[in-house]
């Protein structure tokens, strides 16, 4: 019977147990501690050598895949296929070619990018690989006669196309040879200013809006007008009556061709505003007219009557 009494130890740790949490408990037993879980390591191990049987996986399957199927790091399988010079599996990579390489250096990485179909950055790369130094570094470009002649007939742009060269080594060469940089007045191109609108002088002739503005009123020239329309006693008789765009609306005219028909005959433009005040004669025509009558004669626009009829609340007759 004494022997089955508990002993004051068991009491104590039985105590003690009592008052642990269970994840004490299960710590206690297993002797884990319950939580983030252990990495699994690889299944495999790879020797410092390579395998036949790893190569051939090289390229035909992505670098992860190979790097899980032979135990290997990733890094270690991308370093063993550039050196190998597998392309990576899944790429459409486009090989260069003899003829391709035989024009680096020969044209800006732009340009050559632009022939080849490829990127400038993969002209770039592939260039620097090869050592090549592109086509203005180490090698100053031989200028024939007849490419000096042709910098005083066409701009920067169409011989830098032209030559395969960038636009400031024609500029370079320019001031070599010091020529102007800017494009030279023909008489045939004088003759042009005039007798059409400055946008299509400047579309015919290739050159800027403001080149042609520049050169017409420094020769002297007036601007065109277009012949095709004739001013008419009744149509001049509407110029600082109302406003310029009423005049040009009813006249069929642009507004800069209203504008300079009245200041070429001296005549102030119309003080009549905007936004000026409906009078009531004006809001009655709206019962008994049209917009388009309304408009007429109160000087407004169409959408200006239809706005204020509908403000109004008067139906159209």
């Amino acid at each position: 019977m004494a022997g089955s009494k508990k002993s004051p130890l068991a009491k104590a740790v039985k105590k003690h147990l009592a008052a642990m949490s269970p994840r004490e408990l299960a710590r206690l037993r297993t002797r884990k501690v319950a939580g983030r879980p252990r990495r699994l390591r690889r299944s495999l191990t790879a020797s410092r050598y390579w395998e036949s049987w790893e190569i051939k996986l090289v390229g035909k399957h992505t670098d992860q895949e190979v790097s899980r199927l032979t135990g290997r790091s990733a890094a270690a399988v991308q370093v063993k296929r550039l050196k190998l010079g597998i392309e990576l599996a899944g790429t459409k990579v486009k090989r260069w070619t003899k003829e391709e390489d035989a024009l680096l250096g020969r044209f800006p990485d732009a340009e050559l990018a632009r022939r080849l179909g490829r990127t400038r950055k993969a002209v770039q790369w592939h260039r620097a690989a090869k050592n090549i130094p592109c086509c203005s570094q180490g090698r100053p470009r031989v200028w024939s006669a007849a490419e000096d002649k042709l910098l005083r007939k066409l701009p920067n742009a169409e011989l830098a196309r032209r030559f395969g060269c960038t636009p400031a080594a024609v500029i370079r060469r320019r001031k070599r040879l010091g020529i102007r940089s800017d494009r030279y007045w023909t008489a045939g191109e004088d003759a042009i200013l005039g007798t059409v609108s400055d946008a299509a002088a400047a579309k015919k002739l290739g050159r800027t809006y403001e080149a042609i503005l520049l050169r017409r009123q420094r020769l002297g020239i007036p601007c065109f007008q277009n012949p095709t329309h004739k001013w008419t006693a009744a149509e001049d008789a509407l110029l600082g009556k109302y406003l310029d765009q009423e005049v040009a609306r009813r006249t069929n005219q642009t507004i800069p061709s209203v504008r300079a028909r009245r200041r070429w005959l001296d005549i102030p433009a119309s003080r009549l505003r905007r936004n000026r005040p409906w009078l009531p004669e004006e809001n009655a025509l709206l019962r008994t007219l049209s917009d388009e009558a309304v408009a007429r004669k109160t000087g407004r626009s169409p959408g200006a009557v239809k706005v204020w009829r509908r403000k109004l609340g008067i139906p159209a007759p």
